[in-house]
């Protein structure tokens, strides 16, 4: 994946075993510490970066100050409590315990360090004034990216990014603001490779779905050039045994707002 690039950004269905398995798989592979240096995710505050860092480099950090790191995101809902994510600092953890110190993996916080602390407004405020929780939740992409650019691109350092895929898929239509990897392809002159992993495309079409028959678990495939690429990019918001709300018929394919496919089997 890093043949000719030095981000990588992989869309992450939240909580999902089969993904996380394969994020295990990954960072587990002895030749992925020689290819990439830094991890960046959309799970933890980038407020409570030193107790990651001293986490996956081996120091005594307890489970509390280490669940704080995710549990003090702009994500209130919980949604980061899953097990995943703290097997995942853990896997990192193991990781680096085999490796040099100059050749230890960096886990990087992209979410806003924000301190509920100073929040002093949910509902019905400012999103300009830091006091609201809006002003947070406004930031996450930019902080996200910022983070890249500043801990990864000015250090010429190769980067893994995990975070909602949502975030990452370049949005063509106007209206929305540019994506994390399109405001890194912009304003960075980064490359990014986006890739998308396949949760079904369900009724919206089931031709192209029964052509996944037979894929490897995991497989990634680049669209240059394929079946995939000229896909309508709507059935990005499809999934295995959804109906569609509407016929799917956009105007952009895969290939205008991804870059690969990663095929891990059924949510």
């Amino acid at each position: 994946m890093y043949a000719d690039v030095s981000i990588v950004a992989i869309g992450e269905r939240h909580g999902w075993s089969l993904q996380h398995d394969f994020f295990a798989q990954l960072v587990c592979d002895p030749r992925f510490p020689g290819t990439v240096d830094d991890i960046v995710v959309e799970f933890a505050n980038s407020r409570l970066q030193p107790i990651i860092d001293a986490y996956v480099d081996g120091e005594a950090i307890t489970t509390a100050q280490l669940a704080s790191v995710w549990r003090e995101s702009t994500q209130r809902s919980g949604v980061w409590d899953h097990p995943a994510y703290a097997r995942f600092f853990g896997l990192i953890r193991a990781v680096n315990a085999r490796l040099p110190a100059e050749r230890r993996l960096r886990v990087l916080a992209g979410d806003p360090p924000i301190d509920y602390g100073t929040v002093t407004s949910f509902n019905e405020c400012s999103d300009l004034a830091p006091t609201c929780y809006e002003y947070w939740i406004q930031r996450r992409e930019t902080n996200f990216t910022d983070v890249v650019a500043r801990e990864v691109l000015a250090r010429d350092r190769t980067a893994l990014l995990i975070a909602g895929a949502g975030h990452f898929v370049r949005r063509i239509d106007p209206g929305p603001p540019p994506s994390i990897a399109q405001m890194l392809e912009a304003d960075h002159a980064a490359p990014t490779l986006v890739v998308v992993p396949h949760l079904g495309f369900g009724a919206a079409d089931p031709i192209s779905e029964a052509r996944f028959e037979g894929w490897p678990t995991p497989g990634i495939a680049r669209l240059d050039g394929t079946w995939l690429g000229v896909l309508d990019s709507c059935l990005l918001d499809a999934e295995i045994g959804s109906q569609p709300s509407a016929p799917c018929a956009g105007t952009h394919t895969f290939h205008d707002v991804i870059d690969a496919y990663l095929y891990l089997g059924y949510p």
